[in-house]
């Protein structure tokens, strides 16, 4: 079928009425609207941390599970407002796999094994810090959300109907593009993508007022018939128009302030430690603790760091045993202080990066204790990652139960980013930096 190109949304709105029946479509959206009302009645944004796994399981027509499970109208109760392509039942993380055994996607039987209860507590943690990232309006959380992609962008548009087009697959999403002449960036988190298809319906007065679900169904026919919108400049995408947070937008300020604060800390560590108390027995349990909110000095135009509580850093020497976490056969002096051997404590997560995080970062399972070595390379060392891959490993499941999620590929990136930062301080020499990061025990 040869493409066929239209200058004006108007003519293809006209062809498009002229071929089809406006009564059917309005029809299926009054079933759509039907069906999402009564799924949201039973499944509000609230209840999902509290559903049970039977509840959500989904499973075959015939075998395991309940038909009206939170999965299972998920994927074909709500289909007709989004179809999910042809997905198998592990993309909502647990299952009933051919209707008797229950079973975990791979990723998640990776890191759970088969603890099915922790691994369903994390689907719901994801679930919820999807939605709660929507709401802030946070893209780059969203993309860190770890479940499949399907099954997230057919949450987003379940719970946000207005603001997230129909569409659950990358080449559908593209297609639309496509066809309404939307340029676009296959690099980009599908998001974006997304919410400018909402952006550029909503800037044509002709189809303004249609619901997404109606102009889905204009480009389902746009596609089928080789339909193209010329693009032009009204509907190219525009990042600099939106609102959105950048999670790893740290500025040298911040850096700064953060240093600064390590300092003090360590100043405190060092006049209170003794050996009474690093002898003492510390067991640790990870749970989720509150984010301190904090705010810039507004008199000074100060930026103001996270606060860092002493107590966790000494905690953190003490599990571990005044060892290095990277390697426990370095080496180290003894310190007259404590007659332990000299080790630094490392928040594997950057401080910095507070504000991209739910839960507090100032926690025992995201401080690490490092030998003098270790901790210098980390910082500045060109083999810097192969310490940073090891700690994530290690301290990946105890940061989940902590209430905070990140991949390695995003951590990676925070510490090129602070790399950056240090190396462009021009005040503080490389040796004055090691120093205010040490604590010296």
């Amino acid at each position: 079928m040869d493409r066929i190109e239209y200058n004006s949304i108007n003519d293809i709105i006209d062809e498009y009425k002229s071929k089809v029946s406006m009564v059917k479509i309005h029809s299926d959206l009054g079933y759509v609207v039907n069906v999402h009302k009564k799924f949201l009645a039973d499944f509000p944004k609230e209840k999902i941390e509290s559903l049970s796994m039977k509840e959500y399981l989904i499973s075959r027509e015939y075998g395991a599970g309940s038909n009206k499970s939170f999965c299972r109208r998920i994927r074909y109760e709500l289909d007709e407002m989004g179809h999910m392509g042809n997905v198998r039942f592990d993309v909502f993380g647990i299952y009933w796999n051919n209707g008797t055994t229950l079973s975990l996607s791979a990723s998640l039987q990776k890191k759970f094994n088969n603890d099915y209860d922790e691994a369903f507590k994390y689907i719901k943690r994801q679930i919820s810090e999807l939605l709660i990232a929507f709401d802030e309006n946070d893209f780059e959380a969203i993309e860190r959300v770890d479940l499949n992609k399907s099954f997230k962008y057919k949450l987003l548009m379940v719970y946000y109907p207005n603001e997230v087009f129909p569409v659950c697959t990358i080449s559908t999403l593209n297609g639309y593009c496509d066809h309404f002449g939307v340029a676009y960036s296959t690099k980009e988190e599908p998001i974006y993508r997304n919410v400018e298809l909402v952006r550029v319906k909503n800037s044509f007065k002709e189809i303004k007022d249609w619901t997404n679900f109606e102009v889905m169904r204009l480009l389902d026919w746009m596609w089928r018939n080789n339909i193209y919108l010329r693009e032009n400049d009204s509907v190219k995408i525009e990042k600099t128009s939106r609102k959105m947070t950048n999670a790893y937008n740290v500025t040298n300020e911040e850096v700064d302030a953060s240093e600064d604060e390590e300092f003090y800390i360590q100043k405190q560590i060092n006049n209170s430690i003794t050996s009474e108390i690093i002898n003492q027995n510390f067991v640790y349990t990870a749970k989720p603790e509150d984010r301190i909110e904090i705010k810039d000095n507004d008199s000074t135009k100060r930026v103001v760091a996270y606060p860092r509580d002493p107590q966790k850093r000494i905690n953190a020497l003490m599990r571990a045993g005044f060892t290095c976490e990277y390697n426990p056969k370095h080496e180290s002096f003894i310190s007259k202080k404590t007659n332990k051997r000299y080790m630094e404590t490392h928040h594997l997560i950057p401080l910095e990066y507070w504000k991209a995080f739910k839960n507090s970062l100032d926690v025992e399972a995201n401080i690490v204790c490092l030998c003098s070595n270790c901790h210098n390379e980390v910082h500045y060392g060109k083999y810097a990652s192969n310490i940073i891959d090891s700690l994530y490993k290690k301290r990946e499941k105890e940061l989940m139960d902590a209430g905070v999620f990140i991949d390695e590929e995003d951590l990676m990136k925070m510490y090129g980013v602070i790399n950056r930062y240090v190396t462009n301080v021009e005040t503080i020499s490389v040796d004055e930096k090691s120093s205010k990061e040490n604590i010296t025990v």
